[in-house]
């Protein structure tokens, strides 16, 4: 027979994940039901930090917002995957898991493009609701598609102007501007 302090341990084990699988379905309701994943891309943006976020409006107050940013979208991930099997293959957790690895994905083709020089992603909002959850692949291939022709005209340019081989991307765009 266990001992009441092993009881005790495991009780409070089972506490801690229902508290953090509670949280998480109900996070995952909000941002389901108001979530809106925003890509910004600034002069400034270097990385996936700096361009994604997820706003989080509720309805009822306008003007209250939660803003989460690439690590809590990762440690929201996280709890999904936890608690997934206890949720018995829940597909809102599944469609939000596909849909964030494909805004993940965007934002490193939208960060991709910018940091090339290409002149549409210099600084430019897109905005994808999680309401209605489609399929980004159309998205997704679209910009492989044009980053793979912005590099090869990069290349092109380069080949033809060998002293352009002498700067970034980045400082080309400053002297550029």
């Amino acid at each position: 027979h266990p001992r009441e302090s092993e009881i005790a341990f495991w009780k409070e084990i089972q506490l801690s994940h229902t508290s953090i699988g509670g949280k998480t379905i109900s996070q995952l309701k909000q941002i389901l039901q108001y979530g809106k994943f925003v890509l910004t891309t600034t002069m400034v943006a270097r990385n996936i930090e700096d361009i994604l976020k997820l706003y989080v409006t509720p309805a009822i107050s306008t003007n209250m917002h939660n803003v989460y940013d690439l690590d809590k979208l990762r440690e929201i991930q996280s709890n999904i995957v936890l608690i997934t099997p206890l949720m018995h293959e829940d597909k809102d957790s599944s469609k939000f898991l596909a849909h964030l690895q494909d805004i993940i994905t965007l934002a490193n083709l939208v960060l991709q493009l910018h940091c090339c020089g290409n002149a549409f992603f210099m600084d430019r909002t897109l905005e994808y609701t999680c309401q209605n959850v489609v399929s980004l692949k159309e998205d997704i291939n679209f910009l492989r598609t044009l980053s793979q022709e912005w590099n090869e005209e990069i290349l092109q340019a380069r080949k033809e102007n060998y002293y352009l081989n002498y700067y970034t991307n980045s400082q080309i765009l400053t002297i550029r501007i």
